[in-house]
This record gives C-alpha cells, sequence and structure tokens, in this order.
C-alpha cells in the first residue's frame, strides 16, 4: 500500500503558518502531523500532495516525493494532513472508500484503476474527485481547521506521543540535587541528555518527554504534559504544562501551553504562553505574550479573507 499525505483547501485558514510549509509539517505534541500518521502506517511508501510553489521545498525536506502522480501507480491510501493521528483510527482496507467529516476529507481510500482515470489533473483536484466518485463512510473525527486548535489539542498530543514512544524512566544518573516530582513512569529522560542540579521535572499533571542531547540547566522546572526536542537547552525558569518545544531551540523564561518549532530562540526571561513559534524565530529579551488582553475583552484574530 502507498500513503499519500495530501494538503486541502483549509490551509489558508493556517497562514501564516503555513505559508512556508505543507500543513502536515505542522507540530502538535512531540512530532508533527505527517510523522504520527507515518507511524500508524510504518510500512507504507509515503508521497505528498502540496501546493505547487511548496513542492522544491518538500522535495528538498522530505526526499523528492511530492506532487509526483506517478507515484500514485498503485492502490492508495489518501490522508489529509490536517488530521491529528492519536492511532486510532486504521483507515487501511482492500475496499474502495472516502471517509469524510463535517469539516473535509479524512482519507480516500482508492485502488489503482481508479486513480489512473485522475492522473491528468492538477494533484489539488484528485483526492476531491475520488471522494465523489467512492462510496463515503461519515466518520465522528474532526480535522484541525485553525492555528488555535494545535495549541488547544497540544497536551492531549504529548500525551498521546508519550504512549506512543513506549520509553519511560530516567536513563541516565540524575544529580542528587534534582528531582522527578511525581511517577517516574511518566517521565522519559534520554540517555545522552543533561540534567543539571536544581532541575524538577513535575509529572503530577502529564508526562515530560525530554529527547536525545537536550541540556537543561539549573533551576528549571518543566511540569507535564511537555516535551523537549533533540538538542534543545532550557536555561532556567519554568516549562508549563500542555508545551511543545522542538529540536535545537534555546528557551529561558516561563512558557505555558505553548508550541515551539525547532531552531527558535527564546533565551532570555519574559512570558510566552498560548503561543506557536515557528522555525528560526528569535524572541527579543523580556517580550511577553499575554494569555489575556489589558482590557479583558475577547481576543481576535483576522484570517486571511477578514
Amino acid at each position: 500500500m502507498r500513503l499519500c499525505v495530501f494538503e486541502d483547501s483549509a490551509v489558508s485558514n493556517f497562514y501564516p503558518l503555513t505559508y512556508l510549509r505543507p500543513v502536515f509539517e505542522l507540530r502538535c505534541g512531540h512530532t508533527r502531523l505527517f510523522e504520527k500518521v507515518q507511524q500508524t502506517y510504518p510500512d507504507a511508501q509515503v508521497t505528498y500532495m502540496v501546493r505547487d510553489y511548496l513542492r522544491d521545498v518538500t522535495d528538498e525536506r522530505f526526499g523528492g516525493s511530492a506532487n509526483n502522480i506517478d507515484d500514485l501507480g498503485d492502490d492508495t491510501l489518501f490522508v489529509n494532513g490536517r488530521y491529528l493521528d492519536f492511532g486510532e483510527y486504521d483507515f487501511s482496507g482492500t475496499e474502495e472508500e472516502a471517509g469524510v467529516c463535517d469539516n473535509g476529507i479524512v482519507y480516500v481510500r482508492a485502488k489503482k484503476k481508479t486513480i489512473c482515470k485522475y492522473k491528468n489533473l492538477p494533484p489539488d483536484e484528485i483526492v476531491e474527485r475520488l471522494a465523489c466518485e467512492l462510496p463515503q463512510k461519515t466518520l465522528d473525527i474532526k480535522l484541525l481547521s485553525y492555528p488555535w486548535d494545535l495549541v488547544n489539542d497540544n497536551a492531549a498530543a504529548i500525551r498521546n506521543d508519550f504512549k506512543r514512544l513506549g520509553k519511560s524512566g530516567v536513563h541516565r544518573d540524575l544529580h542528587p540535587m534534582s528531582c522527578v516530582y511525581g511517577s517516574e513512569d511518566q517521565v522519559y529522560v534520554a540517555a545522552s541528555a543533561t540534567i543539571q542540579p536544581f532541575v524538577t521535572i513535575d509529572t503530577q499533571s502529564g508526562p515530560v518527554i525530554i529527547d536525545e542531547d537536550v541540556v537543561v540547566s539549573s533551576h528549571t522546572m518543566i511540569q507535564g504534559p511537555a516535551c523537549v526536542g533533540k538538542g534543545t537547552r532550557l536555561l532556567g525558569g519554568k516549562i508549563r504544562e500542555g508545551t511543545s518545544i522542538g529540536p535545537v531551540c534555546r528557551i529561558g523564561g516561563e512558557v505555558e501551553e505553548s508550541i515551539i518549532h525547532g531552531y527558535s530562540n527564546k533565551y532570555h526571561d519574559g512570558f510566552l504562553g498560548h503561543s506557536y513559534i515557528c522555525e528560526w524565530v528569535n524572541i527579543g529579551a523580556l517580550t511577553s505574550t499575554s494569555d489575556l488582553k489589558n482590557d479583558y475583552s475577547t481576543v481576535e484574530m483576522y484570517m486571511q479573507d477578514a
């Protein structure tokens, strides 16, 4: 079986996050959306359908497999890149069908001969045509629709990614002046991570993942559910619940219920709350993003066509 992760027209709802990356490269939990789908179908050959101007960068980042219609010469499972896959459902099977929900096409399962009828169409039309032709199954599933969905679902995604990781425990000696406050079954500290003195890892409210080559500096508190990607350095302060930090970041101060992609920098003090930070972002000293507006009115976000 071939697996094709595709974008649909709703990617514009995620602007500006999706201007420079496919929607399935967004991070939620410990991994990005496409990685969760690949974990569910580990033996499948993978290809991607993206906006045409993202084809080259997608090829570079994922190995030359975007928008190549010839790759669809097999029976294929198409999965929407907006699907937050917790591993609960297996969409593979032998019969052709389309799984739909209130806000889009979740998956399409099609045979080679059916796909070939549409291979001359633009990639973004192929899935829509297949979904119209094949029997439809209505699913009680919600696709991600807006950027705040990623933040709202992040704590649940961390918990699920911890289960799927299949690892737990502290795989190196903690300094005697540091501790896990809560169950060690709810923490994973990689063997190559460094935990300095006066670090507290609090697992009472959820799991904590500390990946390879992470350095946690003294006077850092990490409160689960939270995850820290490979090669990241935590520079003191509070990493509060619902926070995901990607690889090779430098993070200090207080961070709560936020998602930070790789190679970004919040070295200094300041509060980051309910925020989504993409790659190669540098946040200046004492920058704060408040959870509340100063006048306590409703927070508004202007969408692409507003």
